[in-house]
């Protein structure tokens, strides 16, 4: 018969049928062209319809045209029967493969199969779409046109998403799709667990909510029957042999561990462990070469410490992980045609690492038990350069940058910042002035001096790398790293805009990589850290919309891609907390700051870097919402924390300290605000000895003016006061009535001198300069007007 309303599609094939709805294919006699439509009776599956309408629109709206996901043409919800008119994507993944053609396949093609899978299920996570439904009857299959490379001649869609939720319900409003079917959140919408059992979540079974994870479990078990050639395969006990491969089957055993939080962080990373497959076996070859090198070396420990042998086993479990670690990190992206380089580094590597570290570590020589990887690799490091006096400069200068490297990762920047320095001494005493090896040096160097506040330093390395065009030979992932830094230096003495452009031209130069460089780690880190860095920018240059809606939108992918306890979705909320407390959303940011400062400090700790930039911003919030005192509370240990781990000149020790006095100040506390804002002021000037004196140290010459007039040292001020630039002073704290507030010092210090006439005629301008919402509480209207009544009571001097 023919479809209603479609007289010219005439239904040829049952698809299938449950209760209350029915699936057909039908054909056009003419064409021959086939459609799928999905049947409603009665009103109670009417939802589903419309729900999956609208799950459609918004995969459509959001990511365009996709192979891997099938298309909804049309659909009629006036009147029975409902239906939804479907492009048609082929045969079920069920029937295909009973057909014999999965069975016939080679390993490398089954795997493929899984990656598009994959791909697809990421790409609906990314824009916050959850399936819910995944088996092998929503999986459908058909002749890839034209045939792919890779043995990818099969094209799979991702069909039915008739159960899904959003993560992001707002996207709908943004993108103007009206929510059709959607009538309750992802949090209590029920979950239906009428599916094939191995294919739903444990946790779903005892009423967690569904999550990416939920997701990622029934692709875990979906990925194991392709893989192994038979959907009617269970995953029980034993199921590891039928892969043939220990990686694999250590990937889809974390997919689908009963615990979500032990699964990945999300599809996209599952997918981008198994696309790196034969790059992890070359690795665990040659993990395998540096362990067995590793046993060797505690052999030789064993018989020298016999007395030790408890020590000695922590030890060679230090010694092996170490020397995997350290090697690989700094040899694996390295040409083939380096390998005597190589292996002259890892020799080099396991000398130090044997002797040097093992001997910081051990409790006997250290003196204690708990010795920190850190102070092991600053104590081993010391005696590198005597160890290394005889080997070739490049095994000197990369073990140099490799432990680097190492400290930097820990946010030990002085420590990392002698290592660069002596990787390039070592090659300019040997004359390679030119190396790749010298560029990547300067370009870490760089970044590490960036972080202490060492600005034109870090600038001269920039601007080096750029002239002797090293960054365009390290290619197109090198240069998207030297813009980035570029702008951390460029941000770091506050010129935003050349920052903002600098972190844009970055994230063009990530665009142009290959997609097997592009789903490296390193450059995904990269290309999250240019996100991140391009939304506090628009937020530090006033622009908070376009700042939030970058935040939001990093933060709603990262949680996808690793759960929303993971860090780096937890510091993009610290970010994104701060810009909203700019726009006096202090609730949310409250809340948003406390769930990640306290996520940061379980995961990383109450010192890194990381979780002190949450508390640093809730003491802004604070600040902000005319909560002073707890302001300065809050920001007296993050100071501390700051000047231990990046010392008393960096941008973010002189950032929190000059703001630890303005909350004193304006608290109306001036004498405790003094002495804090003039040690600040000292340590700005060290770190920017210009002629001329820059943002920061104009910002915090005018707070010491303003705490001074308060305790009646007037001309003391004024000389503070003196070449201020509002223009300068705005580049360090945004504020549009920057002019007049330097005006309403200049009239306090007039008043004090005694010329009131003089007093008077600056304040009587400056009501419709000053911002009138109380952010510049002691500058606003209100406070003038009581200045200039105080002004009129006095007699002419």
């Amino acid at each position: 018969m023919p479809v209603p309303g479609r007289d010219n599609f005439v239904l040829s094939e049952q698809l299938g049928a449950s209760h209350g709805n029915e699936t057909w294919r039908a054909r056009q006699s003419r064409s021959g062209d086939t459609r799928v439509y999905k049947f409603a009776v009665d009103g109670e599956r009417l939802a589903a319809l419309k729900r999956e309408a609208t799950v459609y629109r918004l995969l459509h709206d959001s990511l365009g045209e996709r192979a891997d996901l099938a298309r909804v043409l049309d659909w009629q919800f006036e009147q029975p029967p409902f239906f939804l008119e479907c492009e048609d994507g082929g045969r079920s993944l069920s029937q295909w493969a009973a057909d014999g053609a999965l069975a016939a396949m080679a390993p490398a093609e089954r795997l493929a199969l899984v990656l598009q899978l994959l791909d697809a299920v990421a790409a609906a996570h990314g824009v916050g779409v959850l399936h819910k439904d995944l088996k092998p009857g929503n999986v459908l299959v058909a002749p890839a046109e034209p045939a792919r490379p890779e043995g990818r001649h099969w094209q799979l869609r991702l069909v039915d998403f008739g159960s899904a939720s959003l993560l992001e319900p707002e996207r709908l409003a943004q993108l103007q799709i009206t929510a059709l079917g959607l009538t309750v959140s992802a949090e209590s919408d029920p979950i239906g667990l009428a599916g094939t059992a191995y294919y739903l979540a444990p946790e779903l079974h005892t009423g967690t909510p569904f999550s990416v994870r939920s997701d990622q479990y029934a692709l875990g078990v979906l990925a194991y029957q392709l893989l192994a050639g038979d959907l009617q395969r269970i995953p029980a006990t034993g199921w590891q042999r039928d892969l043939g491969d220990a990686l694999l089957a250590t990937d889809l055993a974390r997919a689908t561990d009963m615990d979500p939080a032990r699964r990945f962080g999300s599809v996209a990373d599952l997918a981008e462990h198994l696309r790196r497959l034969p790059e992890r076996r070359q690795q665990q070859a040659r993990q395998e070469q540096a362990s067995g090198q590793a046993a060797q070396a505690a052999a030789q420990l064993a018989r020298a410490r016999a007395r030790q042998p408890w020590v000695l086993a922590s030890l060679v479990l230090l010694l092996a992980g170490l020397l995997v670690a350290l090697w690989l990190w700094d040899g694996q992206r390295r040409a083939r045609a380096q390998l005597e380089g190589q292996l002259s580094l890892v020799r080099a590597l396991h000398g130090v690492l044997a002797d040097d570290l093992i001997a910081a570590a051990n409790p006997g020589l250290a003196g204690r038990a708990t010795v920190s990887v850190a102070e092991a690799l600053s104590a081993a490091a010391s005696g590198v350069p005597q160890r290394l006096a005889g080997e070739a400069p490049g095994v000197r200068a990369g073990l140099h940058l490799a432990l680097q490297r190492a400290f930097s990762s820990l946010s030990r920047f002085p420590e990392a910042i002698e290592q660069g320095r002596q990787a390039l001494a070592v090659l300019a005493d040997s004359g390679d002035v030119d190396s790749r090896l010298r560029a990547e040096a300067q370009l870490q160097l760089a970044a590490d001096l960036v972080q202490m506040g060492h600005h034109a330093e870090a600038r001269g390395l920039l601007a080096g790398l750029g002239e002797g065009g090293w960054i365009d030979r390290l290619g197109p992932a090198a240069r998207a790293r030297w813009l980035w830094a570029r702008a951390w230096a460029g941000s770091g003495v506050l010129a935003l805009r050349e920052s903002l452009a600098l972190l844009q031209q970055a994230d063009a130069a990530l665009a142009q990589l290959p997609a097997a460089e592009a789903a490296d780690p390193g450059n995904d880190l990269l290309r999250d850290r240019i996100a991140f860095d391009q939304g506090q920018t628009w937020t530090m240059l006033g622009d908070l919309a376009a700042g939030e809606r970058r935040l939001r939108s990093l933060l709603a992918q990262q949680q996808a891609r690793f759960g929303v306890e993971h860090a780096r979705p937890l510091y993009t909320q610290v970010a994104l907390a701060a810009n909203l407390g700019y726009q006096l959303q202090a609730d949310e940011a409250k809340r948003l700051l406390l769930q990640a400062g306290a996520g940061l400090a379980r995961l990383l700790g109450p010192d890194d870097r990381k979780t002190l930039m949450a508390y640093n911003q809730l003491a802004t919030v604070h600040f902000r919402a005319g909560e002073f005192a707890q302001a300065a509370a809050q920001w007296a240990p993050v100071a501390l924390g700051y000047r231990r781990l990046t010392g008393p000149i960096s941008a973010d020790t002189l950032t929190v300290d000059s703001n630890r006095g303005l909350a004193w100040l304006y608290a109306g506390d001036a004498a405790r605000a003094e002495p804090v804002l003039r040690d600040a002021l000292d340590r700005a000037r060290q770190a920017d000895p210009g002629p001329r004196p820059g943002p920061r140290v104009q910002q915090i010459r005018f707070a010491l003016a303003d705490g001074l007039l308060d305790l009646g040292h007037s001309d003391e001020a004024a000389t503070l006061l003196e070449g201020l630039s509002a223009e300068q002073i705005n580049l360090a704290q945004q504020a549009a009535d920057w002019p007049a507030r330097l005006d309403w010092l200049r009239a306090r210090r007039l008043a004090d001198q005694g010329r009131l006439d003089e007093a008077r005629t600056l304040l009587d301008a400056l009501p419709r300069h000053l911002d009138p919402d109380g952010q510049s509480r002691r500058y606003n209207a209100l406070a003038v007007a009581q200045l200039r009544r105080l002004l009129d009571r006095k007699p002419p001097h």
